[in-house]
């Protein structure tokens, strides 16, 4: 049984590379697409559970920090069941933050780089 945990400061290079990794090894895929399937076990909507992954809680924001921190339980309790399964890679859930006590769980960080980030501002116009 083996868990591959993928994360990146870029979305598509860990998704990329994670959906690479899963089809070599031919381990299953685990991602934000099981998110649907979370909410609907804990009676949440979809949308709450991707909200806490991309932004923190802020009394100014509609999630407060009880809610957020709910959103992210349930994830991690979804996900950490699907790691009981054989041969999956991860990527996208924040698994990396979760899984220290996962002895079969490899994390590999992938760095795009400073020089890819400024060239993506750059493009989209933006200044340093």
């Amino acid at each position: 049984m083996s868990v591959i945990i993928i994360s990146s400061d870029s979305m598509e290079t860990e998704r990329d590379i994670a959906q690479k990794v899963a089809q070599a090894l031919d381990y299953q895929l685990i991602d934000r697409s099981i998110l649907p399937e979370i909410a609907s076990a804990h009676q949440l909507e979809a949308g709450k559970l991707e909200e806490a992954l991309d932004k923190l809680p802020s009394r100014l924001r509609r999630m407060p920090q009880s809610r957020w921190e709910h959103c992210l339980a349930c994830i991690e309790a979804g996900v950490l069941d699907r790691f009981g399964q054989d041969n999956t890679v991860c990527c996208g859930l924040a698994a990396h933050l979760y899984v220290l006590g996962v002895s079969h769980a490899l994390r590999v960080r992938v760095l795009t780089g400073h020089e890819d980030k400024k060239t993506k501002l750059v493009d989209q116009g933006v200044s340093e």
